[in-house]
């Protein structure tokens, strides 16, 4: 949430009074549109391929900057979706969805949701749309095609749940980004590019019955936090996916390694490919 607050007393000149407008105009889409948001609702930008001398190509791709309308999703919960795909663009409206979609040619997952959230586990997706699906002997992740998730749809069935989300607190929140981002870095990235060579597979708080979280301990000596401790599954890819010939709603992408992680805020302890468990830490 964002608060502006002003010193004792501050508030009443005249610069900072807030007039109504006296000039209505109709609009369909929230916030009368323009400008309100980044850059608007009824606006977003792209870029020409071809290079633009005076651009220096250190901030933007080379080309030419231009204003749009089809970078947009209307009305308001096709677009609240495509924030959700970009990791979290608000957290409180919008969760981190980047999981439930295929591999995003700039997005890594940062806060994500768990598998029993995204339908996953025993319960109904949140969003409609259930997760990813590990189709191994096929080498393939089966994700729903972002295109045809239909928030809308969903929205006219009154089929979002928030109820579990809502239950998320600002130290658990806080929990799972710091995780995620010590995954990253047992996994060796170390330039943000390279999260996008790995997707997450699987996340859900650990089980302390789990026989993997027990080896995991026993094998490095380490001890997890019982109160905010995760078990992850990432894979690595080299591609985004092809559409499934057999359904046109799926994306099929293929993996390389699927690894095995417990993490909590200062400790990740990760299985190799032979089986050994190694332990990386921030502190001890």
């Amino acid at each position: 949430m964002t608060a502006i607050v002003g010193s004792l007393g501050s508030g009443t000149g005249a610069l900072t009074k807030l007039l109504p407008v006296d000039r209505p105009r109709a609009s369909m889409l929230p916030d009368s549109a323009a400008g309100v948001f980044a850059p608007g609702w009824d606006v977003s930008y792209d870029r020409t391929s071809e290079s633009d001398p005076e651009d220096t190509g250190k901030s933007l791709a080379p080309g030419v900057t231009f204003l749009t309308n089809y970078g947009l999703g209307s009305p308001f919960m096709e677009d609240s979706k495509l924030c959700a795909a970009l990791s979290a663009f608000w957290p409180a409206a919008a969760p981190d969805i980047t999981r439930t979609f295929a591999p995003s040619r700039s997005y890594a997952t940062a806060t994500p949701l768990t598998d029993e959230i995204i339908g996953l586990g025993r319960k109904d997706p949140w969003d409609g749309v259930r997760g990813p699906k590990l189709r191994k002997r096929e080498g393939k992740v089966e994700y729903p095609a972002l295109a045809y998730a239909d928030y809308v749809q969903t929205a006219l069935k009154s089929g979002f749940d928030i109820s579990e989300i809502g239950k998320t607190t600002a130290e658990e929140y806080v929990a799972r980004t710091l995780t995620m981002a010590l995954v990253y870095r047992a996994l060796g990235v170390e330039a943000s590019a390279d999260k996008l060579k790995w997707s997450v597979l699987s996340f859900r708080p650990a089980d302390t019955n789990d026989a993997d979280f027990e080896d995991a301990q026993a094998a490095t000596g380490r001890i997890l936090s019982t109160r905010h401790s995760y078990r992850y599954e990432v894979f690595d890819h080299a591609d985004r996916g092809t559409p499934d010939p057999k359904d046109f709603k799926k994306v099929l992408v293929n993996f390389g390694a699927i690894v095995l992680l417990f993490a909590d805020p200062t400790l990740v302890l990760m299985r190799d490919n032979d089986g050994t468990w190694t332990a990386s830490e921030v502190r001890r």
